[in-house]
């Protein structure tokens, strides 16, 4: 904010020191994607489907993850393909990172997104005793590695082994923000 820059560069002087960030360029945007899905060359489509991203690595790394998770982007051997769409339908997806996250839920099984609301509702880190007692019953474990492996969650460390948290901020406060306050309570 335009105040608290001038503010900092009055009282701080010479200790003050801005730092402008900026989005991703095109060909960063596209090594991030071939990082993410771990492959030397990807579909030339991608590319332009990740454009309206504005280099936004969260927004791109979500992109990644939707176009797989609703199966319009999956691996053939050692190359990945978009799904071919009809003629003359546009192939769309969203573009705003809530959508995209939205767009994810939609795709989700019920029990798992059961446990990832949970999960929203116990805050940023949550213990996996405490989801067990409000989603009781042997499907926590696979269904708390599900949410790990796609993205949602970030595994416990050795250290607190029973401590996952959200990998993202905006990603918990967007699907607390979709439940009913009837849901949450």
């Amino acid at each position: 904010h335009r105040s608290l820059i001038s503010k900092a560069a009055r009282v701080c002087q010479g200790r003050y020191v801005q730092v402008a960030f900026g989005g991703l360029s095109g060909d960063e945007s596209l090594a991030l994607v071939r990082g993410l899905l771990k492959s030397a060359t990807v579909p030339a489509l991608l590319s332009e489907m990740i454009a309206p991203l504005a280099g936004h690595p969260l927004s791109v790394e979500e992109a990644i993850r939707y176009l797989v998770e609703t199966g319009r982007l999956w691996q053939s051997g050692e190359n990945w393909r978009l799904t071919n769409a009809p003629p003359n339908v546009p192939f769309s997806q969203p573009t705003a990172y809530k959508d995209l996250l939205l767009g994810r839920l939609q795709a989700m099984e019920n029990e798992t997104l059961h446990v990832l609301q949970a999960a929203a509702v116990l805050g940023e880190t949550l213990d996996r005793s405490v989801l067990g007692s409000i989603v009781p019953g042997p499907m926590l474990s696979p269904r708390l590695t599900e949410l790990v492996e796609r993205g949602w969650l970030v595994a416990p460390s050795p250290e607190a082994p029973k401590l996952y948290r959200f990998k993202h901020t905006l990603t918990r406060e967007t699907i607390y923000n979709t439940l009913l306050a009837s849901k949450r309570q």
